[in-house]
């Protein structure tokens, strides 16, 4: 599978099916992997100036800018080309403006970059330029751009950072370092707006 995000938050890839296909066939003549686009998982997350890549192995890369380390190699360098941060056991990816998440095998949540509003979870709101561990639960889903809200196997909807507009839904316009529940249960899908 390959996931990836490109354009401005304003796109969505799902309604562009033909700026989708051109940036499917660039990834395909980039990487330089003939049976890529056979591999392809139809669908594509929406970044920023960044991009995600997981292939069928588990392994996953990144490439673009690379402010406050969202690609998570442990630097602040941009990449023109993809590079390799995990080899395997990553199964979903997701963006957001600024950070880099994704879902190992065993369901955890990781993510790195881009955290002055606590959109990474830590407790903290220092940026971190290599992937840290966010969550320990059954995470099926992660989407964000300011603030993050993912999703267990068991319908809980968690969800930190930037609150200043109430987009975490607890009542409060205070931003949350660490994550918050949303909803407790019942939660099959959901969508994270910009702010």
């Amino acid at each position: 599978m390959v996931y990836l995000g490109v354009g401005h938050s304003s796109f969505n890839l799902r309604i562009f099916p033909i700026l989708k296909l051109l940036v499917l066939l660039s990834l395909f003549f980039l990487l330089g992997n003939y049976k890529l686009l056979a591999e392809v998982n139809a669908s594509a997350t929406v970044g920023y100036t960044h991009s995600v890549i997981l292939k069928t192995d588990g392994s996953l890369w990144t490439t673009g800018l690379n402010t406050y380390g969202r690609l998570g190699d442990g630097t602040t360098t941009n990449q023109s080309s993809p590079i390799q941060i995990l080899s395997t056991e990553v199964k979903k990816v997701g963006l957001s403006d600024k950070t880099t998440f994704f879902i190992k095998t065993d369901n955890t949540l990781w993510g790195a970059g881009y955290n002055s509003g606590g959109q990474l979870g830590d407790g903290t709101t220092t940026d971190r330029y290599t992937p840290i561990s966010i969550w320990t639960g059954n995470v099926s889903k992660v989407e964000g751009f300011y603030h993050t809200l993912f999703l267990e196997s068991n319908g809980t909807l968690r969800g930190m950072g930037y609150n200043a507009r109430g987009p975490l839904g607890n009542g409060t316009t205070t931003d949350q370092t660490s994550p918050i529940v949303v909803m407790d249960s019942n939660v099959s899908e959901f969508a994270a707006g910009n702010r």
